[in-house]
């Protein structure tokens, strides 16, 4: 399936209303806040997640208005098509090295995807959510945007090594 197939009109799987909330909810009694939105059309996004913790991105997962699944380092572009093609969002866990900021841009590009940063921050207790952006034609910026985004959250933090 190529990039312009993609781009057709596909029927995102909405996640009920209920779930975000009642997740929201409980990150809040866990002291835990959101910071920023995920939009409504979102089925078409690579989100470039950095989580110190296995369950955070379970737990961030239930937030996304559509359902996603996650990929690995390893994964190809047909799986990544694929999810986007059934109405999903694909979920690219990182640890904010420059070469896997590459690969999500690179992985972008070529499907027509939009990019969706997200952070954990353990210290202040909160989740960031960066507004998504369209990979652009000069892959080395859209790298250094990405990497400077994530050192924040790698450079302050101790729970980020």
């Amino acid at each position: 399936m190529t990039a312009n197939e993609t781009r057709e009109a596909i029927q995102p799987h909405h996640r009920p209303r209920w779930t975000k909330w009642l997740v929201l909810r409980a990150l809040g009694l866990r002291g835990w806040r959101v910071r920023g939105r995920f939009p409504k059309p979102f089925w078409r996004t690579l989100v470039v997640m950095h989580a110190p913790n296995p369950w955070q991105v379970s737990w961030a997962s239930w937030l996304y208005p559509v359902e996603s699944i996650r990929v690995d380092p390893q994964c190809d572009e047909p799986v990544l098509m694929e999810a986007w093609s059934a109405g999903k969002c694909v979920v690219f866990q990182t640890d904010g090295s420059p070469t896997q900021m590459a690969q999500a841009q690179a992985w972008a590009k070529s499907c027509g995807a939009r990019i969706t940063l997200c952070a954990w921050e353990s210290k202040r207790r909160f989740f960031h959510v960066h507004a998504p952006f369209k990979p652009s034609k000069h892959a080395d910026r859209d790298v250094h945007y990405m990497t400077r985004y994530f050192k924040y959250f790698l450079q302050n933090h101790s729970d980020y090594e």
